[in-house]
């Protein structure tokens, strides 16, 4: 099904100018904000990641680098998050049983929003992508390319679904593609489990012309 291709760094790096900027949302170990860095030799990158490992300590320590250690959410808070392995997220209703908690901090995209132009979002956010929308009234509004991963699963337990990731999104102006045009039955169809489906989708929304 192409709704279901894997994204990659090269679905934003075309849209960032030499001094454009980037937010690397769920920046995990910085693949995308490195991409992002190397496309815009003067340009700008924001990443938020509550896991602070050591590659995105050591490129925090770059000077075009910013790094928020957090969760997104639709308030500012403290809540608690689970990491197992690669997988992580603030929503409880989705963890592995003996799952490891902790406590982080929450913030909304739109508090975090830098004074510099944002050309380029990506965001992977286990579950929280409607809430974290709930939190990104002007983002949606300024930032014309983002990138999302799509989890049925997390958004199913957070009281949402797939289908209305993508109609929060297209409602706001955007086409999302992945390959090629991502249409609203072939999501209804993905997030419904009628066909046998990945766990995860990746989906580019770029702004309507």
């Amino acid at each position: 099904m192409k709704t279901l291709q894997k994204a990659q760094p090269n679905w934003v790096t075309p849209y960032l100018t030499r001094d454009g900027g980037f937010l690397d949302i769920g920046a995990h170990v910085g693949t995308w904000a490195r991409a992002a860095l190397d496309a815009m030799p003067q340009g700008r990158v924001l990443m938020v990641e509550p896991r602070p490992s050591p590659e995105i300590l050591a490129l925090a320590e770059r000077d075009r680098v910013t790094y928020v250690q957090a969760v997104v959410g639709r308030t500012a808070g403290d809540v608690s998050f689970w990491s197992r392995g690669d997988q992580s997220s603030c929503l409880q209703a989705a963890a592995p049983d003996g799952s490891p908690v902790s406590t982080v901090s929450m913030v909304t995209i739109d508090a975090i929003l830098p004074e510099w132009s944002v050309q380029a979002l990506k965001m992977d956010v286990q579950g929280m992508e409607l809430a974290a929308l709930d939190g990104a009234t002007r983002a949606l509004r300024e930032i014309p390319v983002w990138v999302i991963e799509a989890w049925p699963r997390g958004l199913h337990c957070a009281g949402g679904s797939a289908l209305e990731l993508y109609d929060r999104m297209t409602e706001a102006g955007f086409t999302i593609w992945s390959g090629s045009p991502v249409t609203r039955e072939s999501v209804r169809i993905w997030d419904s489990g009628e066909v046998s489906r990945p766990m995860y989708a990746d989906w580019r929304c770029t702004r309507d012309a």
